[in-house]
């Protein structure tokens, strides 16, 4: 597989960059995860799988979910929510620039949603157990890790559940930071992470978010693209269509906002 960053090998070495020791960590603990896998399974074979199955994931936990946080909404509901979760310009965007291991952690979002959703009704182990998995497997790259958390906490402010929320919220800070000793530690012990100011604003700019046609910055991100390399866009995106598809969205998501309220 060898699209922009999707680069996999028949085989992986467990190196210092794959530790994340003589480059920056940004891929720990991926590649070590990566370099030993390979030992069993073809590399490529291994990293194709994980794209299919971050997608699978994904689709299958926003049906899951929906039956948890709005069961009413049935079967129906369900299907809306796996395809918008899988059929969207962030998903696409990530597919065109090779980021397989952004959409594992992208697929084990809603898991770690309806984790948290179960540890806050008392789900005793089953919520425990099943948060520490997601937000652990989101893990396999530091900004899946970033995203786990937010979502958790953000869950954590569901209303009418037993479990107090400061409790939650320390289990998900407990579990985060727990996940990211992998690359908090090759920051501490690595050589790779000196301070460069120049370089970091350059770095900001660089990868900042891009604004699409007729949308500008915020909007294009409320639509769930504007990914900074305008290479990894799909056509669609490119014109006046990302406008209309924006204004449904939104507007979908306006229009379920008094039921939220509600609920």
């Amino acid at each position: 597989l060898l699209l922009r960053d999707a680069v996999s090998t028949p085989r992986s070495y467990l190196s210092d960059t794959a530790l994340g020791l003589t480059s920056p960590p940004r891929a720990t603990p991926q590649d070590f995860a990566v370099a030993l896998a390979s030992h069993l399974v073809d590399g490529g074979v291994l990293v194709k799988a994980l794209l299919v199955a971050g997608l699978w994931l994904a689709g299958w936990g926003a049906a899951r979910l929906v039956a948890t946080a709005l069961p009413d909404a049935g079967v129906a509901g369900q299907l809306v929510a796996t395809t918008l979760a899988i059929w969207n310009p962030y998903v696409g965007e990530r597919l065109l620039q090779g980021h397989w291991s952004l959409l594992v952690g992208y697929g084990c979002l809603p898991w770690v949603a309806t984790a948290m959703l179960t540890l806050r009704a008392g789900g005793g182990r089953l919520g425990f157990f099943g948060l520490t998995f997601w937000m652990a497997l989101a893990g396999l790259t530091p900004t899946g890790l970033l995203l786990a958390a937010t979502v958790a906490l953000v869950c954590v402010a569901a209303p009418g559940q037993s479990r107090p929320r400061w409790l939650c919220a320390a289990v998900a800070l407990g579990i985060a930071l727990m996940a990211a000793l992998p690359w908090l530690t090759a920051s501490a012990l690595g050589s790779s992470m000196v301070s460069h100011t120049a370089g970091n604003r350059i770095g900001v700019a660089a990868f900042a978010p891009r604004a699409e046609p007729g949308l500008g910055t915020l909007a294009s991100l409320a639509s769930l693209g504007g990914i900074w390399n305008g290479e990894a866009v799909p056509t669609s995106r490119t014109t006046l269509f990302a406008v209309w598809s924006a204004i449904v969205l939104l507007g979908v998501v306006a229009a379920g906002l008094p039921t939220v309220v509600r609920r």
